[in-house]
């Protein structure tokens, strides 16, 4: 079993606030093992001391987290991509964040139907490339 060891995480960095039914708000994760889906190979992650996630939440229900599994595959599909790249549903718009890094990501399209979420999450991306809604 591959274990990615977390000793300091630190979250995007996006403010709590609330438009409607959207909110991004913040948790911790406590001490323990989480599931990594075997994203860059690993079956679990283990949080060594306690890390601040960032959340979004729909109708008060979690719908994306930024934690070690979510931000390092969405870091890891970057990676992989290139060209004009299509991203349907924005959440907290991670994947982003990665494929404006990425050099051989030229455009990126944006497909989110909750203009909420839109409001709240498309101001607070990178601008590095063309973001196109």
């Amino acid at each position: 079993m591959k274990i990615l060891e977390i000793d300091e995480w630190a979250d995007i960095g996006y403010p709590s606030q609330k438009l409607g039914d959207v909110e991004i708000t913040h948790t911790n994760y406590n001490k323990g093992y989480y599931t990594m889906e075997n994203v860059k190979g690993y079956d679990i992650f283990k949080v060594n001391k306690k890390i601040k996630v960032t959340v979004l939440k729909i109708k008060n229900k979690q719908v994306m987290v930024d934690d070690p599994l979510h931000w390092i595959g969405m870091q890891d599909i970057a990676e992989k991509s290139s060209g004009n790249v299509c991203v349907a549903g924005l959440g907290l718009g991670l994947i982003i964040h990665h494929l404006v890094k990425n050099s051989e990501v030229q455009h990126i399209d944006i497909y989110e139907i909750n203009k909420e979420v839109i409001e709240l999450i498309f101001p607070l991306l990178p601008k590095d490339k063309e973001l196109k809604l």
